[in-house]
């Protein structure tokens, strides 16, 4: 049965990925943000909207991804994920603000 649900999932997707997969890309994505210093911390009021939104929409693949990026911030922090200390950040401009 979870298989099954777990393949149309991903048919519905059209990903192609079970949740897991797809969490775990979230977790990832998290690390790449902690070493690189981007400046995308959204709260976690962001990511109840999203899934409501998501959940009106029928996508489940984004709620999955949103729990990956939120567990990643204990988990990346718990191991010590950082940029070396000799790397200043890139230059990031957004509408003539440089983080």
């Amino acid at each position: 049965m979870r298989r099954r649900r777990a393949q149309a999932i991903s048919q519905f997707a059209g990903i192609g990925y079970s949740p897991r997969v797809v969490a775990l890309a979230g977790l990832m994505l998290r690390s790449l943000a902690k070493c690189f210093r981007m400046p995308m911390e959204p709260s976690i009021g962001f990511g109840v909207g999203a899934k409501f939104a998501a959940q009106y929409a029928h996508r489940e693949w984004l709620p999955c991804l949103l729990i990956g990026w939120f567990a990643g911030g204990p988990y990346w922090a718990s191991l010590d994920v950082a940029p070396p200390p000799s790397y200043g950040g890139a230059g990031i401009t957004i509408r003539g603000v440089c983080f």
